[in-house]
């Protein structure tokens, strides 16, 4: 089962302030979410979607999270804590790197990660030794 998620944003479109995630199994959306925790993640990015951004200046979903499996919480910590636990930050921005970067010193992030938790205050993956 591939399990992908990806910021809606159409839905954050009302909200800027308010991520919430699209969840798409096996090809097909199965929700959305405000929170969800993602395991064994490969971080993917389409470079024709990014072209196409480029192009047109309009954005659409290019890039999405893959993992093995997923749970949605009923709540997160916040910002603050995640990290003071060992969580970072994450971020993406199609018009400067164009790839997933750490949120606190936009250096490229590794393409898998252990655990990735995507809260409505954005996406946190936790370092370990590896990453």
């Amino acid at each position: 089962m591939r399990i992908d998620a990806y910021r809606n944003l159409n839905k954050a479109r009302r909200d800027r302030s308010r991520f919430v995630w699209s969840l798409r199994l096996d090809g097909k959306v199965a929700g959305h979410h405000e929170a969800i925790h993602l395991v064994d993640v490969s971080l993917r990015v389409s470079e024709g979607g990014l072209r196409r951004i480029g192009e047109s200046g309009t954005r659409n979903v290019y890039a999405y999270l893959r993992g093995e499996s997923y749970d949605v919480p009923e709540s997160t910590p916040s910002p603050a804590a995640l990290i003071a636990q060992g969580w970072r930050g994450l971020t993406l921005n199609p018009f400067k790197e164009g790839v997933f970067v750490w949120a606190d010193d936009r250096t490229p992030a590794p393409l898998h990660l252990a655990e990735v938790l995507l809260t409505k205050a954005g996406a946190f993956a936790w370092v370990d030794g590896d990453n």
